[in-house]
């Protein structure tokens, strides 16, 4: 019997620049590796890895930019095969319109790829 599960984490940071009240909102998607005995505990892991992970710092325009968790937004489980090159780490699933085309998909979840 295995002890531990392999998980994959999605965690959400966001961004801030202190000093400016009108710049747009980023967001940063992360996928961490975890070891854990349930997928609480893996839950848990991943927040706290987040937390430790937030930090500030001076960006070169003298700004200050401040990184911050937000949240775990999935837990995947991984199977205990061997890692190797191709291992799925993470997947989704997304459902849309019959007719819409990839294009659109692309659009509407991945605009930064326009």
């Amino acid at each position: 019997m295995n002890l531990f599960i392999l998980v994959s984490l999605i965690l959400q940071k966001l961004m801030r620049i202190m000093k400016k009240k009108d710049c747009d909102t980023l967001f940063e998607e992360s996928i961490i590796l975890v070891k854990a005995h349930s997928l609480e505990e893996a839950h848990a892991l991943g927040e706290q890895i987040a937390i430790h992970s937030e930090h500030t710092y001076d960006n070169m325009y003298g700004e200050q930019i401040t990184w911050t968790f937000r949240k775990v937004l999935h837990v995947f489980e991984l199977d205990d095969t061997p890692f190797e090159t191709g291992k799925e780490l993470y997947a989704r699933f997304l459902q849309v319109k019959k007719n819409e085309t990839v294009d659109t998909v692309l659009q509407k979840y991945y605009p930064e790829y326009e």
